[in-house]
């Protein structure tokens, strides 16, 4: 099972960034490489309606920003230079920190965390921490991603073999 197929992992991902933040809110949406969309995957304190209209396109430009800079985006650091696309779509996701997921070069998800519940912004070593639950997080992803594929290889070469594997990885007759 993965991130991407087993709610309970991905929620526990979510829920660890939330409380170990204190933030009121928080969203994970991965890439589906069928469609090139960031899509929700996990959420927590988004009203399910809101959270599941946030989707964004690879060439938007949040994650085009985000691809590009490769480092967390602090909203209150923000420059109004950016353009108003950009913060339009900043403002839907209700975010202080955006954090693009990377594995292997690639940007696989993106991670939007709300303001802290007690009111205080993020300090550095807030955001040291969420740099690195955030590489493992790519990690995670990229590695239940990969696990994924190799059993649904090995249940198509079992059917073509004509032979069941059961999930042990044992085959029978």
């Amino acid at each position: 099972r993965d991130l991407h197929s087993s709610p309970r992992r991905r929620h526990s991902a979510l829920e660890t960034i939330v409380e170990t933040c204190n933030a009121g809110k928080a969203i994970i949406l991965l890439l589906d490489p069928r469609t090139g969309r960031y899509k929700p995957s996990s959420f927590s304190g988004y009203q399910r309606e809101i959270a599941e209209s946030l989707v964004f396109g690879r060439s938007d430009d949040l994650p085009a920003w985000l691809s590009k800079h490769r480092q967390i985006l602090v909203i209150d650091e923000l420059s109004g230079a950016l353009g108003f696309e950009l913060h339009r779509q900043i403002g839907l996701l209700e975010a202080d920190i955006i954090i693009g997921l990377f594995t292997q070069g690639n940007m696989i998800g993106i991670l939007a965390i709300g303001k802290k519940i007690v009111g205080k912004s993020y300090s550095e070593d807030d955001l040291r921490l969420l740099s690195i639950m955030t590489d493992y997080l790519a990690i995670a992803i990229e590695n239940a991603a990969l696990y994924r594929d190799i059993a649904a290889q090995r249940d198509r070469k079992s059917v073509v073999q004509g032979k069941s594997v059961d999930r042990g990885g044992r085959r029978s007759m």
